[in-house]
């Protein structure tokens, strides 16, 4: 697999998903930029750890993170997004040493790439299909195809609640391509 490095670059706010945020990974150049949803969690979390990151020295996460570097040497873990299935990026830690992977959610990974200064890469092709111009603006449109599938269709019942047939009909053109995809 050809891989290409990624930087988290922030958090930025979607469009729709209010509730959510939309996490931004760039090229070494600056120039490419994948993105994906994460939750209100996750979102607080990133959050605490930009603004008081010497609070979270005793958070699970960090803790956990600190002991595993204590036991293998700098430069043993990577992390690799390695396909999109279902609006998920499909991401995994992975042992150099070894060759042992571990599937991992992709906001974890970036949390875990952050506090143990991993590496992380994604394939070239998923980068290739998947990237955009990154602009550094604060507000992004969701891609849909990085929405996972429970996610849509909540938005899909709001569209609907709210009357936007438009937006609805979009949604559920995805799902069903998602659904056709799977069969």
């Amino acid at each position: 697999m050809e891989k290409v490095r990624l930087f988290f670059k922030g958090i930025a706010e979607p469009t729709i998903l209010s509730d959510m945020a939309l996490v931004v990974l760039v090229d070494e150049e600056n120039k490419r930029s994948i993105s994906f949803i994460c939750d209100g969690t996750m979102k607080q979390q990133f959050a605490m750890r930009r603004q008081h990151p010497h609070d979270c020295k005793r958070f699970l996460p960090e803790v956990m993170a600190m002991m595993l570097m204590q036991t293998a040497p700098p430069g043993h873990f990577e992390i690799l997004i390695t396909d999109l299935k279902a609006g998920v990026y499909q991401t995994k830690v992975h042992n150099l040493f070894s060759d042992a992977e571990m599937d991992i959610r992709l906001s974890d990974a970036v949390m875990l790439s952050q506090i143990c200064h991993l590496p992380m890469f994604i394939d070239r092709e998923l980068m290739d299909r998947q990237s955009a111009p990154y602009t550094g603006e604060e507000q992004m449109m969701v891609p849909i195809n990085v929405v996972s599938n429970e996610i849509l269709q909540a938005e899909l019942d709001k569209a609907v609640q709210e009357e936007n047939y438009r937006l609805a009909s979009y949604i559920q053109q995805e799902l069903q391509k998602r659904k056709d995809q799977q069969e």
